[in-house]
């Protein structure tokens, strides 16, 4: 059943939405000769002094790289990129570099690299080419934005609930979105303006410059997909191997596909709340034909998964719990953000589901729940942000808000909520940019379309069928603008397509190696049931293929900054 949210939640999930790495870098630099584009500098790559990430292979190298702040003014000052790099196996058959960026817009390239580099891609692929991760400007260890420091209290400047429910909520927004633009006006510094996609595509083509190649090669995850359209749209002749997967569409991103982008926000634009919907109605009908044997969370008797999530999201939306094991304050908000986050790597719906029957255990009453109410609340609180999750929802505002196009007014946010349907994840979706109504910065230089250039060659543009954070329409959308594109369809579940089939990774895997694109469109079906068989457990633990690319999509979905990919909490883990 789907349905409306009412009622409030103390759980400060809005501050843990996105995910970024630790900020190590220098502030933005005074005027000097930067950069000449005609004149590129080699990055210096060298070991890799990464004091919070002290198991790096030994092999992998690491540099630090200037690039013009605007790229406008290439003479001007200059930030820092931070850099990492996994060598080539095969330098003898070694083709050039492969980037990867793993979306958010937050997400840091240099720690997921360096944490589980050697799993991302195939063995053929690692051998001939180097890998790359570059934290993009303003994020990570590149020259960092931080508006908000540790001595400040981030309930001053972030809501203490996922989406507001009340005219005291609507107010709470309006008021924190302002102080947070005026602290970042205060604090950001210049780069504040200069931290749009289109001036990291400009980075990127700068860095492929840097390290040798005459084209890029690239691979992008779910925002880093908008970030390889920019790319390919603004040097098509520079496109070699170009991977969008989990595929944002871009006119959405930017102006609005359909509706008035100045009405409407980005996310409420992106049918992400209907991608969410449908996958968690694959979930219950998954769950329900695999039986209470293979899924804790299907219905008993008469009942379906499906009556029993909805019985509990009204349990919770009554009266919400205390979870003793993480102290969160469990409603029906909590329970909607944890459960779109175990959405997205189905090889796990089946710890999903017990997650789901613990917490309906939880809010029933069994031993060790705590019952509590929103006003009395004991879970964690917005004070209790991480540093790291404020300067996520800081530079999620810092690129989507200058990339694209959104309102100004509270007003149209909750208008624009409501316009979402009756899904469990539509208040969730169009909230998580509300920064944006009060973001003053602005990049002139950002590129909004168009979206067909004819690149040098093909993009290969990939998409699970049920993608809970970028719906499967982006794909189509972006495959319909790019003329010589091809689509890879996974019928599957899950966001992103990596390690869920051996025959996309294999198309996949032959397009980076050889530039060469399918005759035609490809569906592939997924390998992994969502609710294995004890016996498919067992032969999967014995085949070293199907852990390697177990492996693969872990570390792929821990790396990917999913806009709501960093809720805290056990479902999908």
């Amino acid at each position: 059943m789907r349905r409306t949210a009412s009622a409030v939640t103390a759980a400060a999930l809005t501050t843990a939405l996105l995910t970024t790495g630790a900020v190590v870098g220098p502030a933005v630099s005074p005027p000097g000769p930067g950069p000449v584009l005609s004149e590129v500098a080699a990055v210096a790559w060298g070991p890799c002094a990464v004091p919070d990430l002290p198991d790096v292979p030994a092999t992998y190298q690491c540099a630090t790289y200037d690039v013009p702040l605007d790229h406008a003014d290439p003479s001007g000052p200059t930030i820092e990129l931070a850099l990492i790099r996994r060598p080539a196996d095969d330098p003898d058959a070694r083709q050039g570099s492969l980037f990867v960026n793993f979306g958010g817009p937050g997400a840091d390239a240099v720690s997921s690299i360096a944490l589980v580099g050697e799993t991302y891609f195939a063995p053929a692929v690692t051998a001939e080419f180097d890998v790359i991760g570059m934290d993009p400007r303003g994020i990570g260890r590149s020259t960092p934005l931080q508006c908000v420091g540790p001595e400040d209290d981030p309930a001053d400047y972030f809501t203490a609930f996922v989406w507001p429910e009340s005219a005291r909520d609507l107010r709470t927004v309006r008021d924190v979105n302002a102080a947070l633009d005026a602290r970042c006006v205060a604090e950001g510094g210049p780069l504040r303006d200069h931290m749009s996609t289109t001036a990291v595509a400009d980075d990127l083509d700068l860095l492929r410059r840097a390290v040798g190649d005459e084209q890029l090669t690239y691979v992008g995850y779910s925002y880093g997909s908008y970030l390889g359209a920019v790319y390919a749209n603004r040097y098509p002749d520079k496109v070699g191997a170009l991977v969008v997967d989990g595929v944002v569409d871009p006119v959405d991103w930017t102006t609005g596909r359909d509706v008035d982008g100045t009405r409407v926000p980005i996310f409420a634009r992106m049918n992400s709340d209907d991608g969410a919907q449908a996958t968690l109605e694959e979930f219950f009908r998954l769950c329900d034909e695999a039986g209470a044997e293979r899924c804790a969370f299907s219905g008993p008797g008469e009942a379906s998964a499906s009556d029993r999530f909805d019985a509990l999201y009204e349990r919770l939306r009554v009266e919400p719990v205390l979870d003793p094991g993480t102290g969160m304050l469990l409603n029906h908000q909590l329970l909607a953000a944890l459960t779109r986050s175990g959405l997205d790597n189905s090889p796990t719906w089946h710890r999903l589901a017990q997650s789901l029957a613990g917490y309906e255990q939880l809010a029933s009453g069994a031993p060790g729940a705590t019952p509590t109410d929103a006003a009395g609340a004991t879970g964690r609180s917005a004070a209790d942000a991480l540093p790291s999750q404020v300067l996520a929802r800081e530079q999620l505002g810092a690129v989507a808000c200058l990339d694209g196009v959104t309102p100004d007014r509270v007003s149209d946010w909750k208008r624009a909520e409501v316009s979402q349907g009756v899904g469990y994840f539509g208040p969730l979706w169009t909230w998580i940019d509300q920064q944006c109504m009060s973001w003053s910065a602005e990049d002139v230089d950002r590129y909004q379309g168009p979206w067909d250039a004819l690149t040098a060659n093909p993009v290969l543009v990939v998409s699970t069928r049920f993608d809970p954070a970028t719906d499967y329409s982006g794909a189509l959308a972006l495959h319909a603008e790019l003329p010589s594109s091809r689509l890879l369809t996974v019928e599957g579940w899950g966001h992103s397509s990596t390690g869920l089939s051996a025959c996309a990774d294999a198309v996949t895997t032959e397009y980076l190696l050889t530039r060469q694109v399918p005759k035609e469109d490809v569906v592939c079906t997924q390998d992994i049931d969502p609710f294995p068989s004890a016996a498919q457990v067992r032969a999967s633990a014995a085949d070293p293929d199907a852990l390697a690319r177990s492996e693969r999509r872990e570390g792929v979905l821990r790396a990917i900054g999913s806009p709501l990919g960093a809720v805290s909490g056990s479902l999908g883990e």
